[in-house]
């Protein structure tokens, strides 16, 4: 593994990137030739591989509850930036301010109103690095990258990004934080990187504290992992799912899977149910509390008005 020449615009490209990230030309290793002392050789100590191949995805349970919110305690809340076109290659999270939050169970990833889960039980490593050590010059791309062996995701796409987070960087901070966790989607070992002001320890303390602790999960915040080995959606880990987290929670997995619409996603839903003689539909919780409100609401809206004649 090295680093070398992009045949079409010259810019450096590790030996196993696919394509140049910056112009696209696929990459071949056979026209290159890498002396043995060359000062692009990759030193052993800085490479981490990928997870072989019996490094299979763990036994993660199909339903995780994420468990209680522990952001009045100290270290439990985090504020940093999410950077998808430069530095980070997933699309879970929408790029801008996000606000991490420490739980029972795992870790909480706030972008808008959106939410995205990471449980203990996906977390491979958790680890600040400071910027320079990203972006600073040395003999290999793939140093500047794995940093200590903590970026495991698919390496070309973190090292195309590498040369933006010097600009993003100094806009919030000049540390990352570097989390890396099977993914239930992909069922590989990814990595999110999020930009903050300083090194919270008190974060990485209060992860560590609970993971020790693992007490019984509190609280409805839900992962589901529902894919099969060959990453189709299993009927049956579908309605065990269902069952506990509820036909709308369900559908908010299905949706960031098939990257599909709420509509779309509930008929998929109602399909598999429909097909193993399921009424999906009794497992709508949500749904009822809406009606609940605004039926409240506009019983409240009438009598204020039958009082104002």
């Amino acid at each position: 593994m090295a680093l070398m020449k992009c045949p079409e615009c010259g810019n450096e490209v590790s030996s196993l990137a696919p394509s140049c990230p910056k112009c696209g030309c696929p990459i071949s290793t056979k026209d290159v030739a890498i002396q043995p002392n060359s000062e692009l050789q990759v030193q052993e100590s800085e490479i981490v591989p990928e997870p072989k191949p019996e490094e299979k995805f763990p036994a993660i349970p199909t339903v995780i509850n994420i468990g209680k919110q522990r952001w009045s305690e100290t270290g439990g809340m985090l504020t940093g930036c999410y950077y998808l076109s430069e530095i980070n290659f997933t699309n879970y999270i929408k790029e801008g301010k996000v606000t991490l939050y420490v739980h029972t169970n795992g870790i909480e990833i706030l972008s808008g109103i959106e939410k995205f889960y990471i449980s203990f039980d996906q977390l491979v490593s958790l680890k600040f690095i400071p910027e320079e050590k990203l972006t600073q010059e040395n003999k290999s791309v793939i140093g500047r990258a794995v940093v200590g062996g903590l970026l495991l995701g698919p390496l070309a796409a973190v090292v195309g990004g590498i040369s933006g987070i010097g600009k993003k960087t100094k806009k919030l901070g000049n540390f990352l934080l570097a989390i890396n966790f099977w993914d239930v989607y992909s069922h590989r070992i990814q990595t999110i990187l999020i930009c903050s002001k300083k090194e919270e320890i008190a974060f990485l303390n209060l992860i560590e504290k609970e993971k020790a602790k693992r007490d019984t999960p509190e609280g409805n915040n839900y992962l589901c992992n529902i894919l099969d080995e060959n990453g189709i959606i299993s009927e049956s880990r579908l309605l065990e799912a269902l069952k506990i987290v509820g036909e709308d929670n369900l559908s908010k997995e299905v949706m960031r899977i098939e990257n599909c619409g709420p509509a779309t996603a509930l008929q998929k839903i109602q399909s598999i149910g429909s097909k193993n003689n399921i009424n999906t539909s009794q497992y709508r919780s949500s749904g009822c509390i809406v009606t609940l409100l605004v039926a409240i609401a506009s019983i409240i809206s009438i009598t204020f008005i039958a009082c104002a004649i």
